[in-house]
């Protein structure tokens, strides 16, 4: 029997022999100093010192809630557990032995919760499972008014008998307190206290911030997609190859065929020109319009309505003048003429833009209430970024028709603002709702500019036009040379609508260094003749001027009603 159980004694001493042992090597004090807002989120900072017997890694640990850590005053990355965050000090102080004072800083979001019987119930950890024993531990809260309540403790180990172990006193709004024994390696603490609903008047808003962004952005979302599969449904545009347009198209109703935008006056008028209505006179501030012939019934009554309205009886128009900015904007307010490409069982886009835009009301919501948390400003900072975020997803939006057509500057803000929105989101700690928030608006672009139950033209009109636009951009400037040869013109012919597709530049670069002939539409004066890139740049320029003409029209539309007000 003595030989059996010196074996079995033997046999354990062999297998525990390689087991490495984890204990506490070192002891730990700890000052804790934490200010609880009005709001319920608390600030803390903790002074403590680690005395380390053995070289190695080593941390700190907080709640896993806390927001805003920094040690030593600069913010720092850390390790999840599952009750806790690591603060990985070694990466600070390194590996070995001795005594490493520090201090970290962090923000409790919501230490005020109502407990079971509707009472409001503080709660505050004071030790988050110190990897060593605690030799020391004092600490300090502050309230936004005066206690009247006795505070509670709870242990990990010890449960509420740890009560007789710590020593504290209340003093108007201030609990002081410290442990009164050693407290053994990864042990927790956490102190309670009953408070009234006068000392804390915001408990109401917290549960507003956390819950109502994310409920409202999917209830949009939700009504958006099952309007957009009742009533908007189709599916992704194909394209067609080819080399040609459909019939008679004019390049400024081009973002109507596509995607259903309204007109664009003043591609409309580079086409009246290419066909020889119009002649294009631009100098370095204004773009003169002359006509050289009438327009007849060879075009649509949309157009010959507003070829009417721009010459209106005379036989030049000044792009640069109020008349021609009033024209334009009216131009672009108009219903394009494209019922023949739309289903009459179509829904309404606008409906769906609205729904997906207060989808950016409602994340705007919740990151400015996340910016705005523990300041006087919430509720307003809020509000600010609600409006932002229904601004920012109805530009993201309009980003999708400019990567097909022109208008390059609203892709550049939409790009600015999308930027923007992710780095708000990161500063309110929810990088992924931005990222999310961003892709998601830039779907409902796609599924709002190509959406609309198509009938066959309309399908056959949009699969022409990305067709053609592919062409544009990748045909060979051998193929470019030979048509040249037999229409010396082509390039000039096919430029308004290259422009209209936002691939000037790249079609302009097929043809090379060759220079070209005078534009037969275009009257600018020229020494010698120029390779397509330079007309193409005459033409955006000439572009921007035309358009520039519109920001006239808010500013002459303001002076009006200050005038009217004023008499």
């Amino acid at each position: 029997m003595k030989r059996s159980l010196l074996l079995i004694l033997l046999l354990l001493a062999v297998f525990l022999l390689p087991t490495k042992v984890f204990a506490a090597t070192g002891e730990t004090s700890i000052q804790l100093q934490a200010t609880v807002s009005e709001d319920s989120s608390c600030q803390v900072k903790v002074n403590a010192t680690i005395h380390k017997d053995t070289p190695g890694n080593f941390y700190f640990s907080v709640p896993a809630d806390a927001t805003a850590i920094a040690l030593n005053g600069v913010s720092v990355s850390t390790v999840s557990e599952s009750s806790m965050k690591l603060i990985p000090l070694s990466d600070h102080f390194g590996t070995g032995i001795g005594d490493f004072p520090f201090t970290v800083s962090y923000t409790l979001r919501d230490v005020v919760h109502k407990g079971e019987d509707g009472a409001l119930v503080l709660r505050l950890p004071l030790l988050c499972s110190s990897a060593y024993k605690v030799d020391y531990l004092r600490f300090s809260l502050t309230l936004p008014g005066n206690i009247e309540t006795r505070p509670t403790f709870q242990s990990g180990y010890h449960q509420s008998n740890i009560e007789k172990d710590i020593v504290y006193s209340t003093n108007k709004n201030t609990i002081t307190g410290s442990t009164a024994k050693v407290l053994v390696d990864h042990e927790t603490l956490q102190l309670s206290l009953t408070v009234t609903e006068e000392m804390f008047p915001q408990p109401v808003l917290a549960i507003f911030s956390s819950d109502i962004d994310q409920i409202g952005m999917l209830v949009c979302a939700a009504l958006a997609l099952l309007y957009w599969i009742w009533k908007l449904r189709c599916l992704p545009p194909r394209r067609r190859d080819g080399v040609s347009l459909p019939e008679g198209l004019n390049a400024g109703l081009l973002g109507s065929f596509l995607t259903l935008q309204n007109p664009d006056l003043s591609l409309m008028v580079f086409y009246w020109a290419r066909l020889g209505y119009i002649k294009i006179e631009p100098d370095r501030k204004k773009v003169i319009l002359r006509k050289r012939m009438d327009m007849g019934n060879e075009r649509s009554d949309f157009e010959r309505k507003v070829f009417g309205s721009l010459f209106h009886k005379s036989e030049s128009a000044d792009c640069s003048g109020y008349r021609y900015a009033l024209l334009s904007q009216k131009v672009a307010h108009t219903q394009p003429p494209v019922r023949h490409l739309v289903d009459k069982r179509s829904g309404n886009r606008r409906i769906f833009r609205v729904l997906t835009s207060l989808c950016g009301l409602f994340v705007g919501l919740g990151t400015g209430l996340a910016l705005g948390f523990g300041t006087a400003f919430q509720s307003f900072i809020g509000v600010l970024f609600a409006f932002f975020g229904c601004f920012t997803a109805h530009h993201i939006q309009n980003a999708v028709p400019c990567l097909f057509l022109r208008r390059r500057r609203q892709l550049f803000l939409s790009c600015i603002l999308a930027i923007a929105w992710i780095f708000f989101s990161l500063l309110s700690g929810r990088p992924l709702v931005g990222i999310i928030f961003v892709a998601l608006e830039f779907l409902a672009g796609l599924m709002a500019y190509f959406g609309g139950r198509r009938t066959e033209d309309g399908k056959d009109a949009m699969a022409q036009i990305l067709g053609f636009r592919r062409y544009i951009t990748r045909v060979s400037r051998q193929s470019l040379e030979a048509i040249s040869k037999q229409n010396p013109d082509y390039f000039f012919d096919l430029a308004p609508y290259a422009l209209a597709l936002g691939v000037g530049g790249v079609f302009a670069r097929q043809f090379g260094t060759k220079p070209l002939q005078e534009c037969p539409y275009i009257d600018f004066p020229l020494r010698d003749k120029i390779t397509a890139t330079k007309w193409n740049k005459i033409m955006e320029e000439t572009l921007e001027k035309m358009d520039a003409s519109r920001q006239q029209v808010p500013l002459r539309e303001f002076s009006k009603k200050v005038q009217s007000l004023t008499r």
